[in-house]
């Protein structure tokens, strides 16, 4: 991507996105998460804290897995698991590691789950049917995060519009999407909207 149009656009993301809006819903059905939103707030300080604290278990802890820590811990899995997954020998032997902020936050995070369950159940319904489906294609009953999923396509439907709405904007009231071209054969010019909508953000 970067080859084909580095230089000739620019990103622009929601910093932290799937924490700040999973914040938000929360703070919309009332749902306590302080853990969260000091997470939300002091996001480089708790990556800097939780490595700390795990590298007195794995020496050659990458702080780079603590993003994916938290990723994943927000859509539902256990970091003891990811540790496991992503440095296998130095977690051989390791009883549970354990580390309070992130507890914490994965206890707020599963009440917030339950409280949308009740707001869109046709969402939770849906990735039931999707449970169902992908254990008879891959023809094994294996663990499926059912809660993740669901949590992901709550989250996933805000940052939709949230972007839909920017964009909008973006194209409506400004000129920062236009593009102004020029026909050299007929020295016309003619103008038009040139925007991504690119995950949690936008090239421009």
């Amino acid at each position: 991507r970067n080859a084909l149009v580095g230089g000739k656009y620019f990103d622009f993301d929601i910093s932290n996105c799937m924490p700040c809006i999973l914040s938000v819903i929360a703070t919309k059905y009332n749902c306590d998460h302080p853990n969260l939103l000091y997470f939300v707030n002091n996001r480089e300080g708790v990556y800097a804290e939780t490595a700390e604290l795990i590298k007195k278990i794995i020496t050659d802890y990458d702080e780079k897995t603590t993003k994916k820590l938290f990723i994943k811990l927000v859509y539902g899995k256990k970091y003891n698991d990811v540790l496991r997954e992503e440095y296998p020998d130095q977690m051989r032997g390791v009883p549970i590691v354990v580390i309070k902020i992130l507890d914490d936050i994965k206890t707020e995070i599963e009440h917030i789950t339950q409280v949308l369950k009740v707001t869109y159940p046709e969402f939770y319904i849906d990735c039931c049917k999707n449970k169902k489906v992908k254990n008879i294609k891959e023809k094994r009953f294996q663990d499926f995060n059912l809660d993740g999923s669901f949590l992901s396509k709550v989250v996933e439907r805000y940052e939709t519009n949230l972007m839909s709405t920017m964009i909008r904007y973006l194209c409506e009231n400004t000129q920062l999407t236009t593009l102004e071209k020029t026909y050299h054969s007929k020295k016309s010019k003619i103008f038009g909207r040139v925007i991504t909508y690119e995950y949690d953000g936008f090239k421009l």
